[in-house]
């Protein structure tokens, strides 16, 4: 009892069922507990084996970057001390690791949700906990959760009024995901704006406020300079340009993934409809969807038959016919997502989340989950039946995603 109570914090939601705030947690736990003994029985899934390559570098005392890796070695870093001061040097022990890092991720995101007030709470806590995209990664070697849980830290504490941390979280987060210098800036100007408005009188008292959230810009523009571009690693599969497909595919996949909440507003988003301006804008959408969505990333064309990303993405862009029937969710998350309630100023997230995906050539699923994770903080609370729904959706996702995973049938 005590455990899942400081994981989650206590049950407050008045408006929930008590069988969902009291069992909710413990059933968590109890999947993420089964969850490890099926991975730890895996060999190396995918981008396992690359990242494992950097922990034992560094397990070794070798200090150099593995060819393969694009990202900075930060969560390699902390994996093999983590390792090496536990003697758990295997696979396994890097999974045992990063589940650990992912508990203490849930437990950040719960925090936030509590710092916001959120009358529901623990339901959302357990919606982002068995988020079908992040779930299968609380068990594997990978960086995505790492980095997410940094930049809920630095949420968490902009939220509490701790900005010189939060900006050291931010940096940190960098270190592990260099592109999260993205959410350092949106952070800053939700924390400016919401302490002197849309205006320029923050003047010192600002800059003495939010001096390492600077820094770390100014860091990552160096850093950019120097390496060349963003990728250390891989470089010829990550170069400088703008790509809008991550942007489409991210509007398609949030359709399904939520789709209790964008039934809830369905008439709202309708009525969208009879606005002029509202088919103006899905014309002009459509329009740069056609031309601008092209799957031509080598590591999307490979293995349809195992990654799920690359048989969707090769089988609507294949033929017209198949475009068009793409775009459809993807004008429906539209409408939706515009009349979709937020907290104040959280309007942003969508700016910055176009600003975060327009480098990025690879499609790839694991890039939106801080936004979609920010999204589950901004979003305003909807009935309990709609948030019950969204979780049932979201656990069904989330396991069938991680079992076929763990099995080897397929891979996200």
């Amino acid at each position: 009892m005590k455990l899942y109570v400081r994981l989650f914090g206590a049950p407050e939601d008045s408006r929930g069922s008590k069988l969902l705030k009291h069992f909710g947690p413990a059933f968590f736990l109890l999947v993420a507990a089964a969850g490890y003994g099926l991975i730890s029985r895996a060999v190396p899934l995918v981008d396992e084996s690359c990242h494992m390559r950097q922990i034992m570098l560094f397990v070794h005392h070798q200090w150099k970057q593995d060819a393969q890796l694009a990202m900075l070695p930060g969560y390699h870093a902390l994996i093999a001390l983590l390792a090496v001061g536990s003697r758990r040097i295997s696979l396994n022990g890097a999974r045992f690791f990063t589940l650990l890092l992912s508990l203490v991720t849930v437990r950040i995101f719960c925090l936030c949700t509590r710092a916001l007030h959120d009358p529901i709470a623990p339901t959302r806590t357990l919606q982002f906990a068995f988020f079908p995209l992040l779930f299968p990664f609380f068990f594997l070697v990978y960086t995505d959760v790492t980095a997410l849980g940094l930049v809920l830290a630095m949420v968490l504490l902009t939220l509490q009024g701790r900005h010189r941390l939060a900006g050291l979280a931010g940096l940190l987060s960098c270190l592990v995901r260099q592109t999260n210098v993205v959410w350092v800036a949106l952070l800053m100007l939700l924390s400016y704006v919401d302490t002197y408005g849309w205006t320029f009188a923050g003047g010192r008292e600002a800059i003495r406020r939010y001096w390492v959230h600077l820094l770390t810009g100014a860091l990552f523009v160096v850093f950019v300079v120097v390496n060349g571009g963003v990728a250390v690693g891989d470089p010829e599969a990550h170069p400088l340009g703008l790509y809008l497909t991550n942007v489409f595919f991210l509007l398609f996949l949030s359709f399904f993934l939520f789709l209790p909440l964008y039934a809830a507003h369905w008439r709202e988003a309708l009525r969208l409809l009879t606005r002029w301006p509202t088919w103006g804008v899905l014309a002009g959408l459509f329009m740069v969807f056609w031309f601008r969505f092209v799957i031509d990333h080598p590591y999307n064309t490979i293995s349809p038959h195992y990654f799920m990303r690359n048989f969707l993405l090769g089988f609507f862009s294949a033929t017209g016919g198949g475009k068009l029937l793409f775009f459809l969710p993807v004008a429906l998350s539209v409408l939706c997502l515009w009349v979709i309630p937020l907290r104040r100023h959280w309007w942003l997230l969508s700016l910055f989340t176009v600003l975060c995906l327009l480098p990025e050539w690879l499609v790839e699923q694991r890039y939106y989950l801080v936004s979609l994770s920010l999204f589950g903080l901004a979003r305003e609370p909807e009935t309990q039946a709609v948030e019950d729904a969204q979780l049932a959706v979201s656990f069904g996702l989330a396991l069938f995603f991680f079992v076929v995973s763990a099995r080897h049938w397929l891979f996200l």
